[in-house]
């Protein structure tokens, strides 16, 4: 019995239709994160500011026990068992390029704002969510009030702070971890202070740029990914479930993308 043959129209239809959905996504997110950026004038008034000290308090106190413990398993993973087979295999001149490259800046941005974002972007995605489906809603509006200005933008900004610190925090401790790891199997002579200055005499400008622009670039994307799902459609904040999952991955989606798109252009 022969196949019948598709429709042309229908087939088109189920390829484009996922691919313009996510484009329109991408540029709503882009207006959104441009709103939000002309914002950042309005921190220094009442509301967003203490919107913003309370997101940035639970987004360094929340999450740093968290960002420490990560740091420090992935140095000792990562860091030191590489030392370890590069010193046998001859190749200790390539601990700069492990150090930068893949720890510097890869690895412990995207850490810190996966931890981010399991951390205040699921309470995020909650409380905007209450919110969306609250009275609050129609009472800031009523008011005149932007509610994607005032709770989404505060919130954001916290989480680029918070990211640029905890980002620095994260190498530190990885590097340490790593060395510690390596001197425990007998792969290095160096101490902690002179490891940690062979690596920093080991990187360029753009290292450090690109390690200040990554933490707070991807801590502001970690949060707000997941403030847009929560406040884009009433019916999805109305299951708490489906919210979260959505949100989540949305946000650990962009991340990834984001990380990759500054990495390939810096």
């Amino acid at each position: 019995m022969r196949r019948a043959i598709p429709d042309p129209v229908r087939l088109l239809e189920a390829i484009g239709r996922p691919l313009v959905a996510g484009i329109d996504w991408v540029l709503t997110a882009l207006g959104l994160a441009a709103r939000a950026l002309a914002a950042a004038p309005d921190l220094v008034r009442a509301p967003m500011r203490q919107e913003f000290q309370r997101s940035l308090r639970l987004a360094m106190q929340g999450s740093l026990a968290h960002v420490a413990l990560f740091s420090l398993l992935l140095g000792m993973t990562l860091i030191g068992q590489a030392l370890y087979w590069l010193t046998l295999a001859g190749q200790s001149g390539l601990v700069r390029t492990l150090m930068v490259d893949a720890l510097t800046r890869e690895a412990a941005p995207v850490l810190v704002a996966m931890v981010l974002l399991a951390r205040v972007g699921t309470g995020t995605l909650i409380e905007l969510a209450a919110v969306r489906t609250g009275p609050a809603w129609r009472g800031l509006h009523g008011q005149g009030i932007d509610p994607f200005r005032l709770l989404a933008a505060p919130r954001a900004f916290a989480t680029a702070a918070a990211g640029l610190a905890h980002t620095v925090i994260a190498v530190a401790i990885a590097s340490l971890g790593g060395h510690l790891t390596a001197l425990a199997l007998g792969a290095s002579t160096l101490r902690p202070v002179h490891f940690l200055a062979s690596v920093l005499d080991g990187m360029y400008i753009q290292d450090f740029l690109l390690v200040a622009l990554k933490g707070p670039v991807l801590g502001f994307t970690a949060t707000f990914c997941t403030a847009i799902v929560a406040l884009a459609s009433v019916e999805l904040a109305r299951e708490p479930a489906k919210l979260v999952q959505r949100g989540l991955a949305l946000g650990a989606t962009s991340v990834i993308a984001v990380s990759l798109l500054l990495s390939t252009l810096l």
